[in-house]
């Protein structure tokens, strides 16, 4: 009796991300699978090349476009046994395309219950001082995990870890008794917690997400602590098994600053300028005079910092924000 070969794997990602946070070709081996990409002229550049085909659309957030792109790459790849979107801006048309072509993953039904759940947390009586933890759920206890503080009176958003110790401890077991509550099954968590305004009173949770977050946070956590949330939320929606769970305490801390243009976008930069500090980021993406930001770009400048504590890495952040010098002019 001759035995048939199983067909390809099709493997179908809707990729967003221009600046290469998503390593698929890390975690995908493109030789074993058939790998596609739905994806944007701005991330295009970061599609592995060993990608079995490429469909560019303008938006990856139109179930249109992506729908009619998915269709021309199943009919050279066959029907993808899965689809994969990591950026949170994609999850909907995500769920909506394994409807349409019958693959397994999350539902938008499945979406909408996870926001109407989140929803619940959100109180506007609360006078905000965000704090959060970002990690890996497992369904019974958050593995993989750090807690950040925002800090404020920037000219853009800022984050910066809380050191491991009690203070992290404390917060990773307020959002572990939220995520008890209303999550049963292995995910990549963001949980924000805000404090009333009491002296002393504890964090209130009032954010929850059941994806990567959009900010620089999972880079930290990849860079710092060896801690891939985008890897995790990968193997979660292909049905494998979790990366490895827990991980040792690095001592390091980190912190990053994201900076909106100081027009809206589309806008072209005339100036920018970074003043050295003596704790310098050690990543950065800065835009180059004469250069075009797309409608869309919420932070063409992204700064993140690491160092021995947390009061050094906030005053490095700070002290970027005062020397920065950026400009531009509508496009």
């Amino acid at each position: 009796m001759i035995e048939l070969a199983p067909p390809p794997q099709h493997l179908l990602v809707i990729h967003s991300w221009p600046d290469g946070r998503a390593r698929y070709a890390d975690h995908l081996d493109h030789s074993t699978v058939d790998v596609s990409y739905v994806t944007t002229p701005a991330a295009a550049a970061s599609v592995p090349a060993a990608a079995a085909g490429i469909e560019v659309v303008q938006r990856t957030d139109d179930l249109l476009q992506v729908a009619n792109a998915a269709g021309r790459l199943s009919q050279r790849l066959g029907s993808p046994s899965r689809i994969i979107a990591l950026a949170e801006r994609d999850l909907d048309v995500a769920a909506e395309l394994r409807v349409l072509l019958g693959c397994p993953g999350r539902t938008p039904q499945q979406l909408d219950q996870f926001r109407h759940r989140a929803a619940l947390l959100v109180d506007e009586s609360r006078v905000p001082a965000p704090v959060r933890v970002d990690g890996v759920w497992d369904g019974r206890r958050l593995v993989s995990w750090r807690a950040a503080r925002q800090l404020t009176g920037l000219t853009g958003e800022a984050a910066i870890e809380v050191p491991d110790g009690p203070a992290a401890n404390r917060l990773a077991d307020l959002a572990a008794g939220v995520l008890a509550d209303l999550v049963d099954t292995a995910t990549v968590v963001h949980v924000g917690l805000t404090e009333p305004d009491r002296r002393g009173a504890a964090p209130v949770p009032n954010e929850l997400a059941g994806w990567p977050a959009d900010d620089d946070q999972p880079l930290l956590l990849r860079e710092l602590h060896g801690i891939d949330l985008m890897a995790a939320e990968l193997a979660l929606q292909r049905g494998v098994a979790l990366p490895a769970g827990d991980i040792a305490p690095t001592g390091m801390v980190g912190g990053w600053l994201a900076v909106p243009a100081p027009v809206p976008p589309p806008c072209v930069v005339d100036r920018i300028e970074l003043a050295a500090g003596p704790l310098p980021p050690y990543a950065a993406v800065l835009p180059v005079a004469g250069e075009r930001i797309a409608a869309g770009t919420r932070f063409p400048v992204r700064l993140r910092f690491r160092g021995s504590s947390a009061e050094q890495v906030a005053e490095a952040i700070r002290q970027a924000d005062r020397s920065l010098r950026f400009r531009c002019s509508p496009a």
